[in-house]
């Protein structure tokens, strides 16, 4: 067996292999793995197949499977050679895209960027890849763009974009970057009351989420603590006086008043 990444080097031959070989052709080809009990070879027709898929190398993938973006891991894919490959959702694409796996087609063939490689020294282990065009061909990136590296690279007030990969009782994860991931507690989350039970269901995994601003970092523990609240600080009754003018919307209609829950709070006020 040929897999199609093995096939050729050039994607166009890659999509449409029908188009390109036909029954009864004669090619040379190398024994990339040999299989005794099931009586089966694979095989390649590249002459440029690296035995070896380092970081930055730039191959041909075919995806094999849309994952549960929970904890990250996005897509599972199939590299030349063979070699099993994932990546993250944050490195699918360079804009945030607001469902990012609805953009990929299952059994399509990407170009890829090897980020990490496979730990030869564990079967299991597979390579970590990158879609992101700024990776790939090197496209310039946008400021809201940029990907945090590390916990360093980012300041309090600042105004991050990511996607959830979790939400708990502790409240809600969102991956700035492959590596940096940031949490939203529950209060923080701009909609007043939420339980842990019902966070997982407003924010599911691979949710995106915009200009999220960092309230606080701890370089020593790598935590970092995030606010969807408009201005990142809740208002409290303390902060409020009469004759203050605040926005909201209705919550509930009763027969002795209108109850409003006030913006960028936890509290909601009746008008008789």
């Amino acid at each position: 067996r040929v897999r199609p990444a093995d096939a050729s080097s050039d994607p166009a031959v890659v999509q449409r292999l029908s188009k390109h070989f036909k029954a009864g052709q004669v090619f040379r080809a190398r024994v990339l793995q040999v299989s005794k009990n099931k009586k089966h070879l694979d095989l390649t027709l590249r002459g440029d197949l690296q035995t070896e898929v380092a970081t930055g190398t730039k191959v041909l993938a075919r995806l094999q499977k849309l994952e549960d973006p929970k904890g990250g891991f996005a897509a599972s894919f199939r590299l030349q050679g063979g070699t099993k490959a994932f990546a993250h959702i944050t490195e699918l694409f360079d804009v945030w895209a607001k469902n990012p796996l609805r953009r990929l087609s299952p059994h399509a063939h990407y170009e890829v960027v090897v980020i990490k490689p496979a730990d030869k020294s564990n079967e299991a282990s597979r390579a970590e890849v990158s879609l992101r065009p700024s990776a790939v061909s090197g496209k310039a990136l946008a400021e809201d763009e940029k990907r945090p590296a590390k916990v360093s690279d980012l300041k309090v007030g600042q105004k991050v974009a990511g996607y959830v990969v979790n939400s708990n009782a502790k409240g809600v994860f969102v991956a700035l970057s492959r590596t940096v991931t940031g949490r939203v507690r529950l209060q923080a989350l701009g909609e007043g009351f939420v339980t842990g039970e019902t966070v997982c269901k407003l924010h599911p995994p691979g949710e995106l989420v915009r200009e999220a601003v960092v309230t606080s970092i701890d370089e020593a523990t790598g935590q970092i603590e995030l606010s969807m609240n408009k201005s990142g600080e809740m208002i409290t009754i303390d902060q409020l006086s009469v004759g203050d003018v605040v926005s909201g919307y209705v919550r509930r209609i009763e027969r002795y008043g209108i109850f409003i829950k006030i913006d960028n709070s936890m509290l909601t006020g009746m008008a008789h």
